[in-house]
C-alpha cells in the first residue's frame, strides 16, 4: 500500500490488499461528510470491482490498483485504475434473478451488486496513450428533506 497524495491509494492487485482498500475508501468518504451507511455500501461496490480485477485480470506483469475518492456537492466519484487485463463490467448482462435462485446458482452477482449500489459505471480501456484501465463509479447523494 502506498498513499500517493491525499485521496489517492495505490496497492498491488492482491486479495491481501482488499481490507486496506475498503478502510481507505470508508475513511475518505466519511471524513468528507458522507453518511457511514452509504459509505459502507460504496465500499462494497469498490471491493467487488477490485476483487474482479484481482481474480480475473491478472497477467504475467505485476498488476497495480490506484483508487481515487472524492465527494462533494452531493456527488461521490470513485476512480479505480489498474494495469491488469481489460474488462468492461458494463459488458456483463444483468442476471435473471428468478432463474438464478430457482437453479440454486452460486456466485456471479458482484457486477449486479455494483450496479444496484452506484448510479453509474464508466469504463475506459488502456490504450497507447494511457496505460491504465479506468473504472469510474459515481453515486448521487440526495440530502434528506427537512
Amino acid at each position: 500500500m502506498t498513499m500517493l497524495e491525499p485521496g489517492i491509494y495505490s496497492a498491488s492487485a492482491s486479495v491481501h490488499e482488499l481490507a486496506g482498500i475498503r478502510a481507505f475508501v470508508f475513511e475518505r468518504l466519511t471524513t468528507q461528510g458522507l453518511d457511514s451507511n452509504i459509505a459502507q455500501s460504496l465500499c462494497l461496490a469498490v471491493d467487488e470491482a477490485c476483487s474482479n480485477i484481482i481474480l480475473h485480470g491478472k497477467d504475467l506483469n505485476a498488476s497495480r490498483l490506484i483508487i481515487d475518492v472524492e465527494y462533494s456537492n452531493g456527488l461521490c466519484r470513485i476512480r479505480i485504475k489498474d494495469n491488469a487485463k481489460t474488462f468492461d463490467p458494463n459488458s456483463v448482462k444483468s442476471p435473471d434473478m428468478m432463474s438464478y435462485f430457482k437453479n440454486f446458482s452460486y456466485g456471479g452477482l458482484g457486477i449486479e451488486l455494483m450496479r444496484r449500489i452506484v448510479d453509474g459505471m464508466i469504463y475506459e480501456q488502456a490504450d497507447a496513450k494511457n496505460q491504465w484501465n479506468t473504472l469510474l463509479l459515481h453515486k448521487y447523494i440526495h440530502s434528506p428533506r427537512n
